[in-house]
């Protein structure tokens, strides 16, 4: 009885240890790479019986961030069990690659994972009654070449990526600049589009697509990684949001990526958001959630809660509706039916802190995948 009871507390004391030294990794990771890690969270809020499976890559927005050239690092998960042996385990492509036991006390359980393709399937099975609160994935964004706030002074902005592309695809440039650099393309003119890339026949091609539309020749990619550019000097209607809405490549052939960026005006055209911040949330709602505005943004730019509010974008994708109410009336409402940009003006000295979200999904989930907020000029 006393060796089996020795032999439990070595196991749990084991447990414990490789539990600290993957936080001490995970820590050791946000040290390296700093403000370099995106975090993509999925609230579930309920318990999960014996067998349950979760699928991952479109919930936490992995496969979209890996196609960006985004590196996964962890997938993190608070939860707890009064189940005995209750487990957490993690798959890809069906097969088993980590697990952990839970305690009955609501804790963060880390899950390393191996280097993944935007196809692959990763999931968590729940071995037991499992209560989980939420679901985290983190994401190192690559290593860019950045000047002046991403634009160097020859206004040129690039951006290191890792894209493998097979058979015809169409790529979305202006996204992954924007997803992996702090610069704001809004009101600029844009005067070039550049990659970098290779082919594995040297036969590749790639066209530029502004709005959907090809502007001017394809180019061909060679064998071996080189620059490519697309001049836009003869292009009237340049600025991004007076003309230009989307940046996209359409490549043909084996091809892989290595940089994308552009060369752009330094000047906003007196167009600029000086007065707002843009916060990126990739987080999905189910059923009727609530949350506070202050909850919702807390992992962007650190903002002033208490300043005084002009009006609110919100972008989100999925079907459903978000209620805005604060300064103890209702702000609004945003019906979302597919990819869904809004604004609503703020009423009444409202801040940060005061407003409050009422989302309802009404098909699968709703993902709000960004919050600008726009501050009331002082004179």
């Amino acid at each position: 009885m006393k060796k089996d009871l020795l032999s439990q507390t070595r196991l749990f004391m084991i447990q414990c240890l490789m539990t600290m030294i993957l936080a001490f990794s995970f820590n050791s990771a946000h040290a390296q790479y700093g403000q370099n890690i995106e975090t993509t969270q999925s609230h579930i809020g309920q318990y999960l019986s014996q067998g349950s499976h979760v699928q991952l890559m479109q919930r936490l927005r992995i496969s979209q961030g890996l196609r960006a050239g985004k590196e996964l690092l962890a997938i993190r998960v608070i939860a707890q069990s009064n189940s005995y042996d209750a487990k957490l385990i993690l798959k890809l492509n069906g097969q088993k690659i980590d697990s952990k036991t839970l305690s009955s006390y609501s804790n963060e359980t880390i899950l390393t994972t191996p280097r993944l393709q935007p196809n692959d399937t990763l999931s968590i099975k729940v071995k037991g009654s499992v209560y989980v609160e939420k679901i985290l994935a983190d994401l190192k964004r690559p290593s860019s070449n950045q000047g002046n706030g991403g634009i160097n002074q020859n206004g040129v902005v690039k951006v290191s990526v890792r894209v493998n592309s097979r058979g015809t695809q169409i790529h979305n440039i202006k996204r992954m600049i924007k997803q992996n650099s702090s610069v704001r393309l809004q009101g600029k003119k844009l005067k070039k589009v550049i990659i970098k890339a290779s082919s594995n026949a040297g036969n590749g091609q790639a066209t530029l697509l502004i709005n959907g539309y090809p502007v001017g020749y394809s180019q061909n990619i060679p064998r071996y990684a080189s620059q490519i550019s697309f001049n836009l000097n003869n292009m009237g209607a340049n600025r991004f949001g007076q003309g230009i809405n989307k940046v996209e490549l359409k490549i043909r052939g084996n091809v892989q990526i290595k940089m994308v960026g552009m060369k752009v005006s330094q000047s906003n055209n007196g167009g600029g958001y000086g007065n707002s911040v843009a916060i990126n949330v990739n987080q999905a709602f189910y059923g009727s959630q609530r949350i506070s505005l202050a909850r919702l943004v807390q992992n962007g730019p650190r903002i002033n809660t208490t300043k005084q509010i002009e009006s609110i974008t919100i972008t989100a994708r999925g079907r459903g509706i978000i209620n805005i109410a604060g300064a103890g009336r209702g702000q609004g409402g945003i019906q979302v039916q597919g990819p869904t940009t809004r604004t609503l003006r703020v009423m009444g000295y409202t801040s940060v802190r005061d407003l409050m979200l009422r989302i309802k999904a009404t098909r699968n989930n709703l993902v709000i995948e960004q919050v600008r907020i726009k501050f009331k000029s002082v004179y």
